[in-house]
């Protein structure tokens, strides 16, 4: 500014000799000039580039954690209520726990999707993490299955989803051509989740019961909530709250007038109808082949651990053959190994190989969707569309677990109808992105 100031010194006694109308042109072009340097200066920082992009992306991989990698271990809880707290229930009314969890965590982001555009990501994280902890505290507590259902279906899944949306809203505006890679990493953190919340729940209820074990996941999740916390942030101001004569229905529904973002929503609606049977699932299957309570309970971490795999390479491969080309391939691969290796497997060993090589691919197909959707959506809207697309997926969440559950009592205890819905899910799914890919580039073999 100091700089600016004496040039408009200098430019004043230039100026003393020139005529009223030359001088006015002058002075004009040197206004402009200085407010488009004032511009510059204010211009956000650059994607892709420096430390900065990867700490954002270090609190996506501490809201994963939190979010999605709670909610991964749906299956333990699952064959532990059925033998303890809510043991009078069948399998299809306790599953409805773990999906009105999943549901909220989807359909809440029409809310939070829209506060991170609006206010930006970190005055969504923060009560997120408050809503979290609190609620899967509570849990501990709980002994009928309203309880439940209010602590860890209602409470616990508004804090992931305000925990999640908002870190996918800053990881999408601190990269560019990176991005995919970026979803993968942070993504990867469900997975980190996945695997180290069974084994602790299990350690620690075998040697102190159920209330411990729950307080030391919450413990976990205070730690991880606080990082993402301290680092989430928006690269772009916060747009504020604008009245464009809108109102909240319309604002959802406008993407819904673009065909290809319809069948884009329809593909992901089946998606996440088969994508979380296994994880709600494979625990009991694995005790109902033979496998004992303690391998039982690692299936979980099995499918996990595939799951950190899946999610990194994904997103690497995607940044460099296109976001909708993996995206197919992980969910087709999905739907193939339900139908040719979960649906014919009858022994333990079988159940790890299909959890390692399902968890591989289904964490492809979490991490990359947030990048998918980007790809067809303006920067500034990513959050509000999201919320569009991941409420109909939240619908398919909430019905896909108790649907196996019904499938389940109606083949007196068998699990193929489980698998072959699982299968075919996907396959729709798979169907519905690859469509979408041919809509917005008119070619198969693109790299889109």
């Amino acid at each position: 500014m100091t700089r600016q100031l004496c040039e408009t010194d200098r430019l004043d006694e230039k100026m003393s000799d020139t005529s009223d109308s030359d001088r006015a042109s002058v002075y004009s072009t040197f206004t402009l000039t200085a407010h488009d340097d004032l511009l510059a200066s204010k211009q956000p920082p650059a994607v892709d580039v420096g430390l900065r992009p990867w700490l954002i992306v270090v609190g996506g991989f501490s809201a994963q954690v939190c979010s999605f990698g709670y909610i991964n271990v749906v299956g333990i809880f699952q064959e532990y209520y059925q033998t303890h707290q809510l043991q009078l229930m069948t399998p299809s009314t306790i599953a409805w726990i773990g999906s009105v969890q999943s549901f909220v965590l989807s359909f809440a982001s029409l809310l939070f999707g829209r506060m991170s555009d609006v206010f930006g990501p970190r005055l969504v994280v923060v009560p997120g993490a408050i809503m979290l902890v609190v609620g899967v505290f509570a849990t501990g507590f709980c002994t009928e299955f309203y309880q439940f259902m209010l602590a860890q279906g209602v409470c616990t899944g508004l804090g992931s989803s305000a925990l999640f949306y908002s870190s996918t809203a800053a990881v999408s505006s601190w990269f560019s051509k990176r991005r995919a890679t970026a979803f993968g990493v942070a993504a990867s953190g469900a997975s980190f989740g996945g695997i180290i919340f069974p084994i602790t729940i299990r350690h620690i209820e075998e040697a102190h019961g159920f209330r411990a074990a729950i307080f030391a996941v919450s413990a976990i999740l205070l730690f991880f909530s606080l990082v993402a916390c301290f680092t989430l942030t928006g690269r772009l101001a916060p747009v504020g709250w604008k009245d464009d004569g809108r109102s909240l229905v319309q604002l959802y529904a406008a993407p819904l007038r673009e065909p290809a973002f319809v069948v884009l929503t329809v593909g992901y609606f089946f998606a996440y109808l088969g994508l979380f049977v296994p994880f709600a699932y494979l625990t009991g299957y694995a005790v109902h082949e033979g496998a004992s309570t303690s391998m039982a309970f690692y299936m979980v971490a099995f499918l996990n651990a595939g799951s950190i795999f899946g999610r990194i390479i994904c997103g690497r491969l995607a940044d460099h053959f296109g976001n909708f080309n993996v995206q197919t391939i992980f969910i087709l691969v999905s739907s193939l190994a339900s139908l040719a290796l979960w649906l014919p497997t009858h022994s333990p060993a079988a159940t790890v190989a299909y959890s390692v090589i399902y968890g591989f691919c289904s964490g492809g197909v979490l991490c990359l969707y947030p990048a998918v959707v980007a790809k067809i959506s303006p920067i500034s809207e990513i959050g509000t569309r999201m919320g569009t697309i991941t409420a109909f997926m939240a619908v398919g969440s909430l019905a896909g677990s108790p649907i196996a559950g019904q499938l389940i009592s109606a083949m007196n205890g068998s699990f193929a109808g489980v698998c072959i819905f699982t299968g075919v899910s996907l396959a729709l799914a798979a169907a519905g992105v690859f469509t979408c890919k041919i809509m917005i580039s008119h070619d198969a073999f693109s790299k889109t």
